[in-house]
């Protein structure tokens, strides 16, 4: 396809120089898809198998993703032949509703092309505090002026880690409702937008099936999977937690002593390798300045705690230790006193069950170190595995790019796409990459 305007990132030179020097990974990224259109950037994100032609997913992670989605959504959703065809999961989002304009602007961009699947499949990171960038203690509602914050959970929530909350009452949705009618009565949403915020948190939280579920993990999971029909109708965007299928894998992968996740954690000299390598990397952890939590976190009263140092086998925070041993960890997961932190987890789900995930910004700097840091640490033990670890793909974002957006330039939030109607997604995967990435510059750059 010839696009009228051959893009050079030397025409939007300060916005690449900053780039740059806050992610040089993904600034190298988007200068090689310049010339290219979303569609065919989408396109290349559902290719082929990330390990090769004769690997697939492991019997393991399609089996628990099956067994949740029709539990969830019901018989029809044909996970199975999706994940054996296309074994690619978007794994950008956090456990919330898709109120965050970043959060439904990533599914676009995921499906803009002729090659995307009817059924997506995505993981959602529920093991992270309920204040985070898309705000599951509440929604966020846009004003004419900033982004308002209303909280379905009040403030001793803040820390709790998404994965342990139980579900919110019909009280709690009234409270919500409540909120966007005090904004409006403030002047800052205008009638349209109002009439639109109410009636989509009605549908959706007012959902006698959305209330009756278990957790509010689940509720959100049924609630993103319901505005999808609702915005495209033609995909099954399926949603699933992390915690409800990572726990029961990682377990299986520590009773297995051949496998990738037991060497990684119980051979000293790979396990060894493998914190080095991966210290002072974002997202993973800082030993000298004891930042992040190394391997794992500690949970104390549903709040995240981490372990700062490692130490002959033994990981030590301030109120908890872990020996890593093989039943010490199982025993941990099971009781839920630790979480795998997101080091293990991608490396667990890339290397392990052999699903490439498609995440955002960060996502290409950590996974690119994760997938060195397992290659490197694995090779002395495992040299037939080195090159397959390092051929695996990690390269491609959905989160962060800006498919649709409003006169203004700004992106168009779930409010507004929910009764748009036709969304002119035949026309999306025209669009110059390059403007779509233009149209995200600021939060590209405030997030990288």
């Amino acid at each position: 396809m010839h696009l009228n305007k051959q893009w050079d990132i030397n025409d939007n030179s300060l916005f690449f120089d900053k780039l740059k020097e806050r992610n040089p990974l993904l600034a190298a990224h988007f200068g090689e898809w310049q010339n290219r259109t979303l569609g065919e950037y989408s396109n290349q994100i559902w290719e082929g198998s990330p390990l090769g032609s004769e690997n697939r997913v492991s019997p393991g992670f399609m089996g628990a993703i099956e067994r949740i989605c029709h539990k969830r959504f019901g018989m029809h959703v044909d996970i199975r032949t999706q994940l054996h065809n296309q074994p690619v999961v978007l794994s950008a989002h956090h456990t919330a509703p898709l109120f965050h304009p970043i959060a439904i602007q990533a599914l676009l961009a995921a499906v803009a092309g002729s090659r995307s699947p009817d059924v997506v499949p995505v993981l959602c990171t529920d093991w992270i505090p309920m204040d985070n960038l898309f705000y599951p203690r509440g929604i966020l509602i846009p004003g004419k002026e900033h982004t308002h914050c209303i909280n379905l959970f009040g403030k001793s929530a803040r820390k709790r880690v998404v994965s342990g909350m139980e579900p919110f009452s019909i009280e709690e949705y009234e409270k919500v409702l409540e909120g966007i009618e005090k904004i409006s009565g403030s002047g800052d949403m205008d009638a349209e937008h109002f009439v639109r915020s109410i009636e989509l948190v009605s549908k959706f939280y007012g959902d006698d099936g959305v209330l009756a579920q278990g957790s509010y993990g689940e509720q959100c999971a049924l609630i993103n999977y319901k505005m999808c029909k609702e915005i495209l109708p033609e995909k099954e965007f399926v949603f699933i937690n992390i915690s409800e299928l990572a726990t029961e894998l990682l377990i299986a992968q520590l009773q297995d002593e051949q496998s990738i996740i037991y060497q990684l954690l119980f051979n000293p000299l790979v396990t060894e390798s493998f914190i080095r390598q991966l210290d002072e990397v974002g997202g993973c952890w800082s030993l000298v300045r004891q930042q992040g939590s190394v391997l794992f976190w500690s949970v104390e009263a549903q709040r995240m705690q981490p372990f700062t140092i490692y130490n002959a086998g033994e990981l030590l925070g301030k109120n908890a230790s872990l020996t890593l041993t093989p039943d010490k960890v199982i025993g941990a997961l099971e009781s839920g006193a630790i979480i795998p932190g997101m080091a293990l987890v991608f490396s667990q789900l890339m290397f392990a069950e052999g699903v490439t995930c498609v995440g955002g910004m960060r996502q290409i700097v950590y996974n690119t170190a994760i997938r060195k840091a397992c290659a490197e640490s694995l090779r002395p033990l495992r040299p037939e595995i080195y090159d397959e670890i390092l051929d695996h793909p990690v390269d491609m974002i959905v989160a962060g790019l800006f498919p649709l957006v409003s006169s203004k330039g700004l992106p168009l939030d779930i409010a507004r796409l929910i009764c748009r109607g036709d969304l002119g997604l035949d026309k999306l995967g025209d669009k110059a990459l390059m403007q779509v990435v233009l149209d995200a510059q600021a939060e590209l750059l405030a997030l990288s």
